[in-house]
């Protein structure tokens, strides 16, 4: 399937000065994820739109006025790609955004083995990538300087599970996880931190087909004195099945891209929390995220999710970017990225804002842990950012 645009302005030729510059998103229309692109693109829709069109209520950059100032208005375009979930695809998809379409930079919103291949097409091809929602750590050490991470990595949102665990004066710790997927790295990084933190891992295990039943593993927690079980899971069924292993009375953290995509937790433990790069609880506290949902729902019908938050704040990046520039070139665009600096003011997202490191990480991404306590998710940390206080099982509020 080639690359389609889905919004363009103008029909002038794509090498004049007045046609639109192109922005490029790939993500999965079909195949494995498909479920969530459409949230991906419509958060990218709609920061198109913004950069088009005259918002000047908008506390978002490149909110008032239309189009891109620095380059006489120009507008900017929308094309879609469907990684179709596979790693192959994905970079061929990448190559014709920019050698078919155009694209002046691409926005990726898929998983850690996607978006590696893709960022080394993306060097080849001098074109920079951003990433929006992936979160896995490896991806900044490849030495791909085409390529940015807007959120938060796993060390930075495991770190912010073990500030609630220090406050708890939580020391004995059981990990689960989920064979595969990042999980080995999810691993590491626990262990890193617990030892930081002066904790102790009383009890690791790996998930296994026949844990579904449950009694082995949900009986060796119990007997290790754990205080809270670490559960690291990439998908949402794995997720769900560690969720029934955990007794009630010790509390649980979900870690991973598999806790985040959970509606609600599965039964099992009293308490569970998971760090987020993005709370829609809080976002109702930004004056800029409370006017980017409501037209956001006002357009698609339906409430912002965090994938479609990231991938607005994704392009909105890239387009300050491609504005600061003043250019078309890509990697003039490049090194305007490299330049970039977003206050909390300017984002909808629960970060100190947008700069990226020299390895590509936003050095100022940030994550909130949130509580489940039966009707919702709420925010419990940081504390100053908590609506309300975390009921923890045997231990002070």
């Amino acid at each position: 399937m080639s690359a389609a645009v889905i919004a363009a302005a103008g029909c002038t030729a794509p090498d004049s000065p007045t046609s639109p510059l192109v922005i490029g998103v790939l993500s999965a229309h079909t195949g494995p994820g498909a479920d969530t692109a459409d949230e991906a693109r419509r958060g990218a829709q709609l920061a198109i739109d913004i950069v088009n069109e005259d918002h000047g209520a908008l506390s978002v950059p490149l909110g008032a006025g239309t189009g891109l100032p620095a380059l006489g208005g120009s507008r900017l375009a929308l094309a879609g790609a469907d990684s179709q979930g596979k790693p192959d695809q994905a970079v061929r998809m990448a190559a014709d955004l920019v050698t078919a379409q155009g694209a002046v930079g691409v926005v990726v919103a898929e998983s850690a083995d996607i978006v590696s291949g893709t960022a080394s097409e993306m060097q080849r091809l001098r074109a920079p990538l951003l990433d929006a929602s992936n979160t896995a750590d490896y991806l900044t050490e490849l030495g791909l300087d085409w390529y940015f991470r807007a959120g938060p990595g796993d060390r930075v949102l495991t770190e912010s599970a073990f500030g609630v665990l220090r406050r708890q004066s939580v020391r004995r710790l059981a990990v689960l996880t989920e064979p595969g997927g990042d999980s080995a790295a999810g691993a590491a990084h626990i262990k890193a931190l617990a030892g930081a933190s002066g904790g102790q891992i009383v009890l690791q295990h790996e998930l296994t087909l026949a844990d579904s039943a449950g009694g082995d593993v949900a009986f060796r927690l119990k007997e290790s004195g754990a205080q809270a079980v670490l559960a690291w899971a990439h998908t949402p069924e794995a997720a769900t099945s560690m969720g029934r292993l955990v007794p009630t009375n010790i509390p649980m953290v979900g870690l991973g891209k598999g806790f985040r995509g959970l509606p609600a937790p599965p039964s099992g433990p009293a308490l569970m929390l998971r760090p987020v790069p993005w709370s829609a609880e809080l976002a109702t506290r930004s004056p800029a995220a409370q006017a980017v949902m409501a037209l956001y729902e006002k357009r698609f019908g339906h409430r912002m999710s965090g994938l479609a938050a990231a991938s607005f704040t994704a392009v909105i990046t890239l387009a300050v970017a491609i504005d600061a520039s003043a250019s078309r070139d890509p990697a003039t665009i490049r090194a305007a990225l490299r330049q970039t600096s977003l206050s909390s003011t300017q984002m909808i997202m629960p970060w100190d804002g947008v700069r990226f490191a020299s390895d590509g990480h936003n050095s100022l991404a940030g994550a909130a842990v949130e509580a489940w306590d039966g009707s919702g998710f709420h925010v419990v940390y940081p504390v100053e950012l908590a609506s309300r206080p975390i009921k923890w099982p045997g231990a002070r509020p």
